[in-house]
């Protein structure tokens, strides 16, 4: 689900803010962490990004990733995953996708 803020420009005297629910389940989305292979050591500031989209994310402190796609409809199909940061080579992790799908768990070593 996301949130979307928007404001009644019709409502009197006083400023209304109401939030719009859109579902954005039916969109792929993939979520994980990326480590390094020798340590195990969380990588932060990595550059994930995949083929359904444009779409791309960087790790957090912890290694972390979130990356939802903005892919409507019925989409069945196979997918990239491009992860790159300073220091490592970059890694091609490929899979198979379909609509809704959330892939979690996904945990990627990345070598120098």
């Amino acid at each position: 689900m996301a949130l979307w803020p928007f404001s009644d420009a019709n409502a009197s005297s006083q400023l209304r803010r109401f939030y719009r629910v859109k579902d954005l389940g039916y969109l792929i989305s993939f979520e994980g962490a990326v480590v390094d292979s020798k340590s195990g050591a969380p990588v932060s500031g990595a550059l994930v990004s995949s083929s359904v989209d444009s779409q791309t994310t960087r790790t957090d402190f912890a290694g972390r990733f979130y990356l939802q796609t903005r892919k409507p409809g019925s989409v069945i199909g196979f997918y990239t995953i491009t992860v790159s940061a300073t220091g490592y080579a970059t890694k091609l992790v490929q899979g198979f996708f379909y609509t809704g799908n959330h892939l979690v768990g996904l945990v990627i070593p990345l070598s120098t």
